[in-house]
């Protein structure tokens, strides 16, 4: 029976996609590629174009009894779509009318009216529509309560699969995902306040993509499995929906064996509508992210769908571990969450974590400035006496001051992605007042601040690895505090404070000059072994002397250790110990620490946070080497790509030992290779007022090419063994070396190297595409230009010369008058209807 009940349904999925309805019974009204099907008969109606379609059901009950994309079907046997809400124990929906509904088809729509069920004595009204819009489906549903309800949950609509198989991850709206691989539980359910689901499943053509428009203050959807079926629960209510566990938090948006994920939430009398969008981008179109020679990509493009977004706990709760830890975590003392989003590129990912980056500021910094360093689901990870109302604390385990440096940091990353100034300035003051609260902490004014301990046995932490009781004069988290203060002091130039910017570059150079002393001369380098060590007590004894990954990859690669020795020094011998033990990847440390340098659990070496793998500091690793070393920090991307594909990285750590992952913390640092993948080797480094390249490829990967979206633009990046290019906008650039693009309209910014003023802008009248190769921009300028034959002429401003001087511009090698450029240095000139012939300009001062 249910496989006559398959087969049955793949044939109308494909009869709904055929262009003609002739020779069938029932009202059909085609349109293009849609076509809209009545069958009084059956009382069926079906809605479909060549991307997206449905059936509806209106026999006593009022259902969508089958859904597909493009052939596939989602909802079919097993599974429905359908309205109604939970009071008590009892469901009431569209599954079980009271009287007939009116269907009424149209050319573009369909109503339903009279949609009534009951909810004991009182009866509940509904009227759907269906529209197209575009390549999309719009069902729009009016609900009228009859009297004020309390709504145990809300199916406002809901969605159900009749097999959790049939998709594999579900890109939320705010950037996160709900990957139902940890669906692992006969019931599970996973709330959070979003508006857009799009499931995807590798190796499908097309993704479904639901998107909700409620007419009411806020949105959500829980995500739930019973037994083999998944259901995409959606609601909106008149204020934000609240979780009902765990008792005293009521914070918990993962729950096991039970699917309640909400709080009752009462609903007054009256009318509600939700219109739920229905689509089907293709999963190119929708996740595909370009050519990747030497690499899998397949791989790279499903850990940037997958582990990569577990940190989204919930909208306004980014952070490193995921929804599905069992206390649910946020590490606020993770400066790499911003830098994410580079490799994520996700729109929604930046907008949503601008927005959590706001609700930090407003409630997880205290008045003095100091950054409560975490946030959970329950108390019991709490310093006593620290949690709040909203879930934010400080950790049991010290006072982990590196969350100070990271807000700044991801403020920072996150600003150049966005370039909105305006959300930037909104952060000047919190952000002064958070590096000013860290600032202070300097009693002996050697720039090197300090922590709260004095001495590793008071067994308190300090830093991310939090176990490790790192005290007083701590290299990690004044490394971060270098890579915060040189990053601010540039946006508050940005933003118009010099002189702050001054007084921030002053005390980093001073940090900077103190961290680079040997431990003798009070600073963090170990001359015996040559490399940094983690810290010092205030007695003056260094602890940590056993190559800390994060201290010496944190000093290579925000460029506290510019010394091209040490830097050779620290990498041989890392790498040396690597090839020594085998290894995958890079331990949280090479060498043990000292004992007593730590908890319990982190001995015998290696253990946990003394010796044990923490993929999460991955980008660091590939910085550190990308420059110098590429083939080697390719290398390790590959090794844990090659893990993500055997075991899919769901792990807090791996063993040291064993190599295998270990941990039910999973942690989304596990794809932060990654994001050094794109951000270090791949070169792929926003700026908020350009995208800039600036790669360094090992050989096996030339003719990488990567669709990028970047500011509300798509662009296209090739990267190879001569020269790079960026196209966007209908304008390609190509040169050696590192460069940046910005489109903007019908113009085009080219910057030369990492400069932040473009060096030149082109515009055109027309849509016709404009390629450019420049091939020098040191004293004289040389590029080529090719566009169609009797395009019109293309306007150029060369914007960095000196201004006031006299220039001779040559064409093809002949020369065409001179110019003079302005008083800011800018010479303009059109280049005339182009003959369709690629041209050779040159710009040289006239002597």
């Amino acid at each position: 029976m249910k496989h006559r009940l398959q087969t049955e349904f793949l044939t109308l999925a494909l009869f709904c996609l055929s262009a003609s309805a002739a020779g069938e019974t029932g009202d059909s009204i085609p349109g293009r590629d849609r076509l809209i099907r009545m069958d009084r008969s059956q009382k069926t109606v079906q809605i479909s174009n060549d991307r997206v379609g449905l059936r509806i059901r209106f026999d006593g009950r009022c259902v969508i009894d089958s859904l597909w994309t493009g052939a596939r079907p989602l909802v079919g046997p097993g599974g429905s779509a359908y309205s109604g809400f939970r009071t008590g124990p009892d469901w009431h929906t569209t599954g079980e009318l009271t009287g007939a509904p009116g269907v009424v088809s149209a050319a573009d729509s369909v109503k339903i009216t009279g949609i009534r069920y009951s909810c004991g004595e009182a009866a509940v009204e509904e009227s759907w529509r269906f529209a197209f819009d575009g390549s999309d489906i719009l069902w729009t549903i009016d609900r009228v309560l009859p009297l004020a309800l309390t709504l145990d949950e809300n199916a406002f609509p809901a969605i159900r699969f009749g097999n959790i198989d049939d998709v594999d991850a579900a890109r939320l709206g705010n950037g996160g995902v709900a990957w139902l691989r940890l669906f692992n539980d006969s019931a599970i359910a996973y709330g959070v306040h979003t508006n857009l689901l799009t499931f995807w499943k590798t190796g499908e053509e097309r993704c479904l993509r639901l998107g909700i428009r409620p007419d009411h203050a806020s949105s959500a959807v829980a995500l739930s499995r019973a037994g083999r079926s998944l259901t995409s629960l959606f609601s909106a209510s008149p204020t934000d929906l609240q979780y009902r566990y765990d008792p005293g938090t009521h914070r918990r948006r993962f729950i096991r064996g039970s699917t309640d994920v909400w709080q009752p939430t009462k609903y007054p009398a009256g009318g509600y509508r939700q219109v739920l969008r229905i689509s089907s981008p293709g999963f190119l179109e929708e996740v595909g992210r370009g050519t990747f020679p030497g690499i899998d990509g397949g791989a790279v493009t499903s850990m940037l769908n997958t582990i990569a977004r577990l940190g989204v706990i919930d909208s306004r709760l980014y952070g490193g571990n995921s929804w599905h830890t069992p206390y649910g975590p946020v590490c606020l003392h993770e400066q790499y969450i911003g830098q994410f989003g580079i490799a994520i590129d996700d729109e929604n990912y930046v907008a949503g974590y601008k927005d959590c980056l706001d609700y930090y500021r407003d409630h997880a910094i205290q008045d003095d400035g100091r950054v409560k360093s975490r946030w959970a689901y329950t108390d019991e990870d709490a310093m006593p006496g620290s949690a709040d109302t909203l879930g934010f604390y400080e950790a049991q385990w010290g006072m982990l001051l590196d969350s100070n440096p990271d807000f700044v940091i991801n403020v920072a990353d996150l600003f150049d992605q966005c370039g909105d100034l305006a959300w930037l300035l909104g952060h000047k003051e919190s952000c002064e007042r958070v590096l000013g609260y860290l600032l202070k902490r300097d009693s002996d004014r050697d720039s090197l601040v300090e922590m709260f301990t004095e001495s590793h046995r008071e067994k308190r932490g300090s830093d991310w690895l939090d176990v490790i009781w790192a005290s007083w004069e701590n290299a990690f988290v004044n490394a971060e505090l270098y890579h915060a203060l040189t990053r601010w002091s540039e946006l508050e130039e940005t933003m118009g404070d010099p002189a702050r910017a001054r007084s921030y570059r002053a005390f980093a150079a001073g940090l900077k000059r103190s961290f680079n002393k040997t431990t003798e001369e009070g600073g963090f380098w170990e001359n015996t072994h040559r490399w940094y060590v983690h810290w010092r007590d205030k007695d003056g004894m260094i602890y940590g002397n056993n190559l800390v990954t994060s201290v010496n990859f944190m000093a290579i690669a925000y460029g506290l250790c510019d010394d091209p020795g040490r830097r050779s020094s620290i990498l041989q011998e890392i790498e040396a110990q690597m090839q020594k033990e085998n290894l995958f990847f890079w331990p949280s440390c090479m060498f043990p620490y000292e004992a007593g340098a730590g908890h319990d659990l982190n001995y015998p070496f290696p253990a946990y946070e003394n010796g044990d793998i923490f993929l999460s500091w991955g980008e660091l690793g590939v910085r550190s080497y990308a420059a110098d070393f590429p083939e080697i920090a390719v290398r390790y991307v590959r090794n844990v790509i090659e893990r993500y594909t055997k075991d899919g990285l769901a792990f807090q750590r791996y063993l040291r030992r064993s190599q295998q992952g270990s941990g039910d913390d999973i942690l989304s640092g596990n794809a932060s290779s990654i994001t050094g993948l794109y951000r270090d080797i791949y070169g792929i480094q926003p700026r908020y007022n350009r995208l800039y390249v600036n790669p360094h490829l090992a050989g096996e990967l030339y003719g990488t090419r990567i669709r990028y979206h970047f500011q509300d633009g798509e662009y296209d990046i090739e990267l190879g063994e001569k020269s790079n290019a960026i196209a966007g906008g209908g304008f390609k650039v190509r040169t050696r070396g590192d460069f940046a693009l910005k489109a903007d309209g019908p113009h085009v910014a080219w910057y030369a190297g990492n400069s932040s003023q473009p060096a030149m802008v082109l515009s055109r009248s027309g849509a016709f595409p404009v390629e450019v190769t420049v091939s020098e921009w040191t004293g004289d300028r040389r590029w080529s230009e090719k566009s169609p034959a009797g395009a019109p002429a293309v306007s150029h401003q060369i914007m960095d010369l000196p201004p006031y001087k006299e220039f001779t511009l040559s064409l093809d090698g002949h020369r065409v008058r001179r110019a003079r450029s302005d008083g800011k240095g800018v010479l303009r000139f059109d280049s005339g209807v182009s003959t369709g012939d690629e041209r050779q300009f040159e710009i040289h001062p006239t002597k």
